[in-house]
């Protein structure tokens, strides 16, 4: 499943686990210890299932790309375009880069925090704001349908 798809199974774990929480908890393999993102059943590295929920050592990730979309063919991007997606880079070593949405274009090597949000659908995915934003502010100005 993408972690574009709002009402996946994987999107509602990573919510109910991340309700409440100051830091991003997401899934570590116990086995060889890599962090998981977006949620899955089994270890993208060594295929094991022994994964647990907890928090991300560091919250602070840089950005390496960003990309803004203008057009989409799922309904819930299209309702709300032009949409900013980015590549970064979490601070904590083991996991690697990983596609997190924004409300506005960043430039490479900004720095950002990451925070967990949740959709109209109950959903959860990554959400890459400044160190300073209230991210839950930012994230419902970016839900917002906009009028054509």
């Amino acid at each position: 499943m993408s972690q574009a798809d709002f009402s996946s199974d994987a999107a509602h774990r990573f919510a109910a686990h991340n309700s409440g929480t100051d830091k991003p908890v997401l899934q570590h393999c116990e086995d060889c210890g890599t962090v998981q993102y977006p949620s899955r059943e089994v270890c993208r590295c060594c295929l094991s299932g022994a994964l647990t929920w907890k928090p991300i050592a560091d919250d602070r990730a840089s950005i390496l790309a960003s990309t803004t979309l203008h057009h989409s063919l799922e309904e819930h991007y299209r309702k709300r375009l032009p949409w900013h997606i980015l590549t970064a880079r979490p601070s904590s070593g083991s996991i690697g880069s990983i596609f997190v949405h924004s409300a506005k274009p960043r430039p490479a090597g900004e720095e950002v925090r990451l925070v967990a949000v949740r959709g109209d659908s109950g959903a959860g995915t990554l959400l890459a704001v400044s160190p300073d934003d209230d991210a839950n502010t930012i994230w419902k100005q970016l839900s917002r349908t906009k009028s054509g």
